[in-house]
């Protein structure tokens, strides 16, 4: 399964300066604030399928591209509940803008899939003070601090998602 390690993101990007200044400029920071930017995110697990921006990275370039992450995906999300990380690849997520039109979709569907009912991102106007999550496991809702410790450990016992 996915898993949302923090520590070891900001340990490879360190490792890779060329790929650490590519992830700071889609975020807008700085290589120096790779880390206090990271510890600010939160892991969670997508409760539906979500539009976002991903970004590649290939000889020097930034890739974006507009990509589908699957319901169940584990992702870090920033202090306004936009996801910010995919958390297997590390790859840096923005908002995607609205699709219009005829949507071509690449790649193999997986069940469940239909480009009707992909969701967008619709963060909180400013930070906030706790996250409502469910636990997948017991559907019991709970409340995370972003950025806490303890919503690291989250994804290894009960899992998290964003409720939405």
């Amino acid at each position: 399964g996915e898993v949302c390690d923090v520590p070891l993101l900001v340990g490879l990007l360190a490792a890779n300066p060329p790929v650490a200044e590519a992830w700071a400029l889609v975020h807008g920071i700085t290589v120096p604030g790779i880390e206090e930017f990271a510890a600010g995110l939160t892991p969670v697990i997508l409760l539906g399928d979500i539009l976002v921006m991903d970004h590649g990275y290939d000889s020097g370039k930034i890739l974006p591209r507009r990509a589908v992450l699957q319901r169940g995906t584990a992702v870090l999300v920033d202090g306004r509940g936009r996801p910010a990380v995919r958390c297997l690849s590390g790859s840096p997520l923005l908002a995607a803008p609205s699709l219009s039109g005829e949507v071509a979709a690449r790649g193999a569907a997986w069940p469940g899939f239909a480009a009707g009912r992909v969701g967008e991102v619709v963060p909180a106007d400013r930070e906030v003070a706790e996250f409502l999550l469910l636990d997948v496991a017991t559907g019991v809702p709970l409340r995370r601090v972003p950025g806490v410790v303890g919503a690291l450990a989250a994804l290894a016992g009960p899992v998290v998602a964003v409720e939405g």
